[in-house]
C-alpha cells in the first residue's frame, strides 16, 4: 500500500532532546503507525500490538526537500478548567505554583515557497483484512480520525497511490531514495562515489511502542536529506513494481 502524507508544517520531536524541542526531518515509524491507526479508526494507545513490527512493514521516502525554523511557543499550564491569564507571576512562583513558560520549537516546512511537505509511505500488514480496510479508506480519501504531522496544530492530508506488488531482494540496489535502517546495510554500504551532491544524515529514532506507550525499540536510520536517490549495498530491500513496469527500490525500516 502506497500513499503520500502531506502538510504545510510539521514537528516530529526528537526523543533525546530536552529544553529545546528539535524535530526529525521525517515522521518516525511510531508516527506512521499512528497515522495508519487514525485512518483505520483505531483509538489512541490501542494499536501497538496490532501494528507491531512483527506484523507490519514500513518504508518512507522524502518527496520534497525540507528546511527548519525555530519558533518560541507559549505553553500555558492549566489547573482543572482555569484558563485565566497569569497574574502576579512572582507571587505565584514564590508560592510554589507552576506558571506558564516558553519553549523553543523547531518547525519543519518545505524548502520551496508555496509548497507542502510530502512523504511517501509504503506499508504492508500480515493481516489481509487490515490491508483491505486500509485500501478502502485510502481509496475513499477518508480518515476516521483527523491526521496531523507530529502535533495537533499541524494538520495533514494524504494522497493514495495504489496497492502495488513488491519482491524482496538482496545485494546492490540502484536509485534507493527511502530511509534505511543501518542494520539493513550490506558489507559495501552506500556508494558515496556515485552520490555526488547528496547530503547523508544518520539519526536515532523510536521504531515502535508497546502497551502503556513504553518504548519498544530504537534504531539508527540513515537517509539523503532532500530525498535524492543513491546506490547502496543492502542485506534486504523491496523492489516495488508499478503499473507501467517501473521498479522503485525501498527499504523496510
Amino acid at each position: 500500500m502506497i500513499f503520500d502524507l502531506v502538510g504545510k508544517l510539521a514537528h516530529f520531536r526528537k526523543f533525546y532532546t530536552n529544553s529545546s524541542s528539535l524535530t526529525y526531518d521525517f515522521p518516525p515509524p511510531t508516527v506512521i503507525r499512528g497515522v495508519i491507526a487514525a485512518i483505520l479508526g483505531i483509538e489512541k494507545d490501542n494499536y501497538y500490538d496490532l501494528l507491531s513490527p512483527e506484523r507490519t512493514k514500513i518504508s518512507l521516502s522524502i518527496q520534497q526537500p525540507v528546511r527548519k525554523i525555530m519558533q518560541t511557543i507559549n505553553y500555558t499550564r492549566t489547573n482543572k478548567n482555569d484558563f485565566s491569564s497569569p497574574k502576579n507571576i512572582l507571587t505565584r512562583f514564590m508560592a510554589g505554583e507552576r506558571i506558564p513558560y516558553q519553549v523553543p520549537l523547531e518547525v519543519l516546512l518545505s524548502s520551496e515557497e508555496d509548497s507542502r511537505l510530502k512523504y511517501r509511505i509504503y506499508f504492508n500488514h500480515a493481516d489481509e483484512a487490515i490491508m483491505k480496510s486500509l485500501n478502502h479508506q485510502l481509496a475513499s480519501n477518508f480518515s476516521i480520525y483527523p491526521l496531523y504531522l507530529g502535533i495537533s496544530e499541524f494538520i495533514a492530508d494524504f494522497h493514495f497511490k495504489g496497492e502495488k506488488k513488491y519482491e524482496l531482494r538482496q545485494g546492490t540496489a540502484e536509485k534507493v531514495s527511502s530511509v534505511i535502517n543501518v542494520e539493513k546495510l550490506g558489507d559495501q554500504g552506500i556508494d558515496f562515489f556515485s552520490s555526488e551532491g547528496c547530503q547523508f544524515v544518520k539519526d536515532r529514532m523510536p521504531v515502535a511502542f508497546k502497551r502503556g506507550r513504553e518504548l519498544l525499540s530504537v534504531s539508527s536510520l540513515i537517509y539523503e536529506r532532500s530525498g535524492k536517490p543513491f546506490r547502496v549495498d543492502l542485506r534486504e530491500y523491496a523492489a516495488v513494481s508499478s503499473d507501467d513496469g517501473q521498479v522503485t527500490n525501498v527499504v523496510f525500516i
